[in-house]
């Protein structure tokens, strides 16, 4: 219990990733151009990393606030009690978003 609220308090990149969710991600290929969408804390490492390994064909989307740097990503999309101001972030209602990905 301790371990899980200790995490959920530290940046991103100090928080380390489970070898489970990454043991094959190096065998991904990618050819052409891919839409990535991510959500919450436990995938944004994995979108950061294929955006840099296929520098030009990933254009990545994460869902909430990455709590990382936002130039990371493409675009943000993010609950308006999140209160983003980027350029590169839209903040709207949690519902809206749903539907858009519906």
């Amino acid at each position: 219990m301790f371990k899980l609220s200790l995490f959920k308090k530290l940046p991103i990149q100090l928080i380390p990733a489970s070898a489970k969710a990454y043991q094959n991600i190096d065998q991904i290929k990618i050819q052409s151009k891919v839409l990535v969408i991510s959500c919450g804390k436990k995938s944004v490492k994995a979108s950061i990393y294929l955006k840099k390994k296929f520098k030009g064909l990933v254009f990545n989307i994460h869902i909430q606030d990455p709590k990382s740097n936002h130039n990371l990503f493409d675009l943000i999309i993010s609950p308006e009690h999140d209160q983003l101001k980027n350029q590169k972030s839209i903040s709207t209602l949690l519902l809206f978003i749903i539907l858009i990905l519906i």
